[in-house]
């Protein structure tokens, strides 16, 4: 930053953390990617949502897309065992994905049957148990609002953003995930101070039907005894569309606006490395992850083709709002009651979109 408002040409671009991409944004450190010469915006390497909710008075600051593998890395997804599905007679559910038919109520019966008590003492624990679901405190909780078609933003008529999270589908959306979150068919893996499982990891021996994961994350299971396969998140209607959050973790891409000297070089440069990602970099991506000790998993590699073209991008969460956390706050708290939880953060949270949006459009 410091380099940069020295106007010292030292970065043609730049991949920061996504909130700290906002703040490089707020304190006028960026070009408008509208205004990039030899980028196209249009063409399919490019990410669309984010240009929908992230451009305010047609300025648009931060971009994703196939120059990086972080967004794609990121999407979040859920991964089932194969192998328990085979010894529970169970399809896969590939088969409703495709056909637009895997929603929360198809994946709950199968949750549902996936539990066991495996040592025969009446208890279901993740400890000696077979559970459901396992989800993550920063995976499940947050990722379930975009699939049941919500953001804590969304652009008004006039291309403002405006807090949109409370509403009657967010309460149902999360009223139907707690309920199964806090059954016998499902546990939430915690950390820090409140860390709530030492054991062993529940998904990999063969104790989970489901888990949380990320496309990026799924490669790291290649060496499971059992085979696996990716999914995106349940929807809530079945004439609704997918939807994969980006982790906050991702990189988002930056142009200082020390590189406008040269910006006719830099955005060809740019287009073409966004355009050799896709073509190039996307189908290794797949290879690698979807590599098993088994056999490639094509069905998986489809899948990874939806979750890859409904990745959302919530401004509310991508940039740090006050309501970013709001799947891990409601887990970790002592109640999910998301009203009372909105309740006592929406005036700071209308304070600081207030002070956002007149930062980002100077």
């Amino acid at each position: 930053m410091n380099t940069i408002l020295a106007g010292d040409d030292a970065y043609d671009v730049i991949f920061p953390h996504s909130r700290a991409a906002f703040t490089y944004a707020l304190q006028g450190a960026l070009l408008n990617w509208k205004d990039i010469p030899n980028v196209n915006l249009k063409q399919p390497w490019w990410a669309k949502d984010i240009q929908k909710s992230c451009t305010i008075n047609g300025k648009l600051y931060v971009m994703d897309g196939d120059i990086s593998m972080h967004s794609l890395s990121f999407a979040t997804c859920l991964a089932f065992n194969k192998n328990l599905f085979d010894e529970l007679g169970l399809d896969y559910p590939y088969q409703m994905v495709k056909d637009g038919k895997w929603t929360f109520d198809e994946f709950e019966k199968l949750v549902k049957q996936g539990t066991k008590d495996l040592n025969g003492d009446n208890v279901i624990k993740p400890e000696d148990d077979r559970i459901g679901y396992v989800a993550s405190e920063w995976g499940g909780p947050i990722s379930i609002l975009y699939a049941g078609g919500q953001r804590i933003y969304k652009n008004n008529s006039k291309g403002i953003p405006e807090l949109s999270l409370n509403n009657e589908r967010t309460v149902e959306v999360y009223d139907k995930y707690f309920g199964l979150l806090n059954s016998d068919d499902a546990f939430c893996l915690m950390s820090g101070d409140k860390k709530n499982y030492t054991g062993n990891d529940i998904f990999r021996n063969n104790r989970a039907l489901f888990t949380d994961s990320s496309l990026g994350s799924v490669k790291g299971l290649r060496d499971m005894e059992s085979n696996f396969g990716v999914i995106p998140y349940p929807k809530f209607e079945a004439d609704g569309d997918y939807a994969s959050n980006i982790n906050g973790h991702a990189h988002l891409v930056c142009v200082p606006i020390t590189a406008f000297s040269h910006i006719d070089k830099t955005g060809a440069i740019l287009e073409a490395l966004c355009a050799y990602g896709s073509r190039d970099v996307v189908p290794a991506f797949y290879d690698v992850s979807l590599q098993t000790k088994f056999a490639r998993d094509d069905e998986s590699s489809e899948m990874m083709d939806i979750i890859r073209a409904n990745r959302v991008y919530d401004l509310g969460y991508i940039s740090g709002g006050t309501f970013q956390s709001t799947g891990y706050d409601l887990v970790r708290g002592s109640s999910q009651d998301f009203a009372s939880y909105y309740a006592s953060k929406e005036s700071e949270a209308q304070t600081k979109l207030a002070d956002f949006i007149k930062a980002y459009g100077k």
